[in-house]
């Protein structure tokens, strides 16, 4: 029987025109969900996960072969755009599984090495630079992170350039992926909830401060520390645009090395966060340029 529904699924699957950016997003949701076999003491009803990451996987490929066999403007934006709105759904999960393998903080280690390159907790130190313009600027660099990956692709859309959209969610999605996976086997705790006593200044600002603490409030998460998600996604888009949408890059620039110093001077993360960020988002880049080189165009 088992045999039979494995060429069942063969039949049904095999032909099918999977994009890199697919083997990525398929690749993790079947690992999250296979490591909470083993792993899953620490999760609250941890079974409903690899049934909930199963039955995303034949939706996708269902909409991978829906597209291929009945080609339309709207599946194709679909198709092209499942994981950049999968994505705030893997966010929230990734945060009530960051202790799945650890059930413990990697805090003391992050302090290390923040204080060996710096000699000093950057969150600390950036307070003496706190007036109501560079929070708001600060606050304002680092809210422009939702907006990355609209402008590396919406204006793409009206381009019919399907296959730079899905080129540029593959750099995305391997950043924003590795990165999550970092988050479990490197489960550590932001400035905040480890050095927030010395957190001593308290920013003043207006309309970007109070947005961001609300985005914070809505979509924050207890962990999801180093590295950074922000810089390495972003990032990992900004690279991207650079091959794939030039102007869209020159936008991303400035914002991108905003949101670098945002981070740490919104005191969100920890300057070590930063810079894997940045280490992780440009050897992403590289590897997912070489694997693109060598897949066929559809």
């Amino acid at each position: 029987m088992i045999r039979k529904l494995l060429r069942r699924l063969r039949e049904r699957y095999a032909a099918l025109p999977f994009h890199p950016m697919d083997y990525v997003v398929l690749s993790y949701i079947a690992l999250i969900g296979l490591l909470l076999i083993p792993f899953h003491r620490n999760v609250d009803h941890w079974i409903q996960y690899p049934i909930l990451h199963l039955f995303a996987i034949i939706l996708i490929f269902e909409l991978i072969r829906a597209n291929a066999r009945h080609p339309h403007k709207l599946l194709n934006l679909l198709r092209a755009f499942y994981p950049f709105i999968g994505l705030m759904f893997a966010w929230k999960e990734i945060g009530q599984l960051i202790n799945m393998i650890f059930p413990f903080w990697l805090n003391p280690y992050v302090l290390k090495w923040d204080l060996a390159l710096f000699h000093v907790h950057p969150t600390v130190w950036v307070q003496q630079y706190f007036n109501f313009w560079t929070v708001e600027i600060m606050n304002f660099f680092y809210t422009s992170y939702y907006f990355f990956i609209p402008i590396a692709t919406f204006p793409l859309i009206f381009k019919n350039e399907t296959e730079k959209i899905m080129n540029i969610l593959f750099i995305s999605m391997m950043a924003y992926t590795v990165s999550y996976l970092f988050f479990i086997f490197l489960p550590a705790e932001g400035p905040h909830h480890i050095i927030g006593q010395l957190h001593t200044v308290k920013p003043k600002g207006g309309f970007f401060l109070a947005l961001n603490r609300s985005l914070q409030s809505q979509s924050g998460i207890h962990g999801g520390c180093i590295p950074s998600s922000h810089i390495c996604g972003s990032t990992a888009t900004l690279f991207a645009s650079y091959r794939y949408h030039r102007r869209a890059f020159w936008i991303l620039l400035p914002l991108s090395i905003g949101m670098i110093f945002a981070t740490v001077f919104c005191q969100y993360h920890h300057a070590v966060d930063g810079i894997a960020g940045l280490v992780i988002s440009s050897t992403v880049f590289f590897i997912g340029i070489k694997i693109l080189k060598n897949h066929p165009k559809r």
